[in-house]
């Protein structure tokens, strides 16, 4: 007969895939959220495919405060075979054996092109020029899409943070008799077509954080951790890259931590506005557009409420 168990909350190995195009800030935001997760900086592995890139980072002010040190990389260069997808797998086999609680693979979209150039090598090889649909089919492509899968999918044994390079995306479009014209289809991530549907969270870079303490930006574009809402726009402040560590690592519950948001934003709130009268008339016209009691404190509104009211004040 099965056996059945009450569900509780247990601690989670983060996974998720930051995206954005070059210069967008993907790096800095992994390396804050892993040297966050984990109880060292030198418990954070990394594989670099950017020639250096994280590198950049020692010694920085990060966002929040802290220098970042003491990361161990290890470097996927660009030659061939070095950026092959299971050359990812081996390394965040490696740092678990070694002790790591966090790896960074930053970017696999490196992976992704490995894919493709060894398909077109496999077609040229075989002297077509025609799409060769079985190139996808020999064991070393099958092997190498397969661990790349698994390399944006969660581990049981580490937290995994994957970051994908984004692209503009244009359509040029022709009617009979008019000029041609270019159409922005937004950005599209440099990966397999279905590669949200793998991580637990998908991030969406929308501004990168400062050295003088202003927060990455990110957008939630899926996400399976109550804590964080789909479409929503977060601030990785200091406080909140803390209540996702504790969320995952002491398995504290998702209500707690809505409500420790909560009153961080309400504190936000409160000292954006100070003695500022024109701030104060915002709050008034908040609860007037929003049909609300005008007598409605900060700690009555719900935390999508105070969101709203918070980005109503900052404008």
């Amino acid at each position: 007969m099965s056996k059945f168990r009450s569900i509780e909350r247990k601690q989670s190995k983060l996974s998720c895939a930051i995206m954005g195009i070059s210069g967008s800030g993907k790096s800095g935001l992994a390396l804050l959220i892993a040297t966050n997760l984990a109880s060292s900086p030198d418990k954070v592995y990394a594989a670099d495919t950017e020639n250096g890139a994280l590198d950049l980072f020692e010694g920085i002010t990060m966002s929040d405060g802290k220098v970042m040190s003491g990361v161990q990389v290890t470097d996927l260069a660009e030659d061939y075979g070095s950026t092959a997808p299971i050359n990812y797998i081996a390394a965040r086999n490696d740092a678990v054996a070694e002790g790591g609680e966090v790896f960074v693979a930053d970017s696999i979209t490196h992976g992704w092109q490995w894919l493709l150039d060894r398909v077109s090598a496999i077609n040229e090889e075989a002297h077509t020029t025609s799409k060769n649909v079985s190139a996808w089919n020999k064991p070393e492509i099958i092997e190498n899409k397969n661990v790349l899968r698994n390399q944006i999918y969660r581990s049981s044994d580490i937290h995994n943070i994957v970051t994908i390079r984004q692209k503009e995306k244009i359509a040029i479009i022709q009617e009979e008799g008019q000029k041609a014209e270019v159409t922005k289809l937004g950005e599209q991530p440099i990966m397999m077509d279905d590669c949200k549907f793998e991580p637990d969270l998908v991030l969406t870079m929308v501004s990168a954080g400062t050295p003088e303490g202003k927060p990455p930006i990110a957008r939630v574009d899926k996400t399976r951790y109550a804590m964080l809402r789909l479409g929503q726009e977060y601030e990785f402040t200091p406080e909140l890259v803390k209540q996702f560590a504790d969320y995952l690592n002491e398995g504290v519950s998702p209500e707690v931590l809505l409500e420790r948001q909560k009153n961080d934003i309400i504190t936000s709130i409160k000292d954006m506005v100070g003695k500022d009268k024109l701030k104060a008339m915002k709050i008034k016209m908040f609860k007037n557009t929003n049909k609300l009691d005008e007598k409605m404190t900060l700690d009555e509104m719900t935390i999508d409420q105070l969101r709203n009211l918070y980005n109503l004040i900052y404008e």
